[in-house]
């Protein structure tokens, strides 16, 4: 298990201020006092909040009615209490740099029923300095809080990198092991789908030496696209003129460069390649035990994963956390790549052959 990331200095030394930045640190006429666990005091327009938030509205409400102080107490750091307000309010919106800062945001928001400033920080989440250095992560968050869209693109830019680049982050403990393993299953397919359009494309290559370059180009270019299914880097004028100058004929070294204008069949591969869709969505990631007994009694040396799945309850769908990423990992080497295939429907049930041979392996034995 990876050790617990630092978080970002505007949560860790947050204890340290006590008055809330402007436009917060002063009363106005219809005042409403927000309070941290730092002791930070925040005034703001309960007459926005109510706009703004049905939540605030009906808490305002039920506060006049009881003739009780305009206070509200959170459990939410400084930082996240302005950020949702900044988003809010009439005025710039706050640049955030830590994705952590994000998260915490987004479910404040959530919490307090914010439209605007949910809205606003689920754009966040795909922004380049976070979907692009950090994808496994920004998968993770849009599959705790069933944002589809950012999933899909989440998941392709995860592919534009390896299986062994893709970190250990803590974001993982809020998924469940099925969850994972359609991403690991989907980079595997999305490679092998890559690869075989490669394979099909046709030009013209032949040369008076007799070597075919496309050829060499396209045994150069499988290895790093099964590997990073998404990444463009075999389009890329670098990787095709390093391509380019490691063959010895001239004739062969001049066609392959002409691949860097991108046009024609080649431009078509590229955006083929591209578009792969992510399958299956999120919402049909959950797996059963029974689903798996076919591909166990298909491939017997996997049967001790299976009475691991036994003892721990069924299973992988319920299985949270980097232990159910790491198993799912296990499983992507063992199953085949079609166990998650979008045809097989969670909950369907089994064949009653395979259902009343074991019948009596429940989650409630042992």
């Amino acid at each position: 298990m990876a050790p617990k990331r630092k978080r970002s200095p505007s949560v860790e030394f947050i204890s340290w201020k006590r008055v809330a930045p402007f436009p917060f640190n002063e009363p106005g006429p219809d005042d409403f006092v927000i309070r941290t666990q730092q002791n930070t005091y925040f005034h703001v327009s309960s007459t926005i909040l109510s706009l703004a938030s049905p939540y605030f509205r009906d808490l305002i409400s039920k506060l006049r009615l009881a003739e009780a102080p305009l206070t509200l107490e959170v459990p939410e750091s400084q930082t996240s209490i302005e950020t949702i307000l900044r988003l809010t309010y009439p005025i710039p919106d706050p640049v955030i740099m830590d994705l952590d800062d994000v998260t915490d945001a987004y479910t404040a928001a959530l919490k307090y029923k914010l439209g605007l400033a949910t809205a606003s920080l689920r754009r966040m989440f795909i922004l380049p300095r976070f979907i692009e250095r950090e994808p496994l992560r920004v998968y993770a968050l849009s599959v705790r809080f069933e944002l589809e869209e950012e999933v899909n693109l989440a998941a392709f830019h995860a592919c534009k990198l390896s299986l062994e680049q893709w970190p250990d982050c803590e974001e993982l403990d809020y998924i469940s092991g099925s969850q994972y393993h359609a991403l690991l299953v989907h980079h595997r397919r999305r490679g092998t789908e890559a690869v075989r359009l490669l394979q099909a494309l046709s030009l013209a290559s032949s040369c008076r030496c007799g070597r075919n370059w496309m050829d060499d180009y396209k045994n150069k270019a499988v290895d790093f696209m099964s590997k990073a299914p998404a990444s463009d880097y075999v389009f890329s004028a670098e990787f095709i003129v390093d391509f380019a100058r490691d063959l010895s004929c001239i004739r062969c070294s001049n066609a392959a460069l002409q691949l860097t204008k991108l046009q024609g069949p080649f431009a078509q591969l590229k955006q083929d390649v591209m578009s792969i869709p992510f399958e299956p969505t999120h919402r049909e990631l959950s797996l059963s035990v029974l689903q798996m007994i076919p591909y166990i009694e298909r491939k017997p040396y996997s049967i001790l994963i299976f009475k691991l799945y036994r003892h721990a309850r069924p299973i992988l769908g319920y299985l949270n956390g980097r232990k159910g990423a790491q198993l799912a990992t296990v499983m992507l080497y063992i199953l085949p790549t079609n166990t998650m295939s979008s045809r097989q429907i969670p909950g369907r049930r089994p064949p009653s052959r395979t259902f009343g041979r074991y019948r009596s392996w429940s989650s409630n034995e042992d």
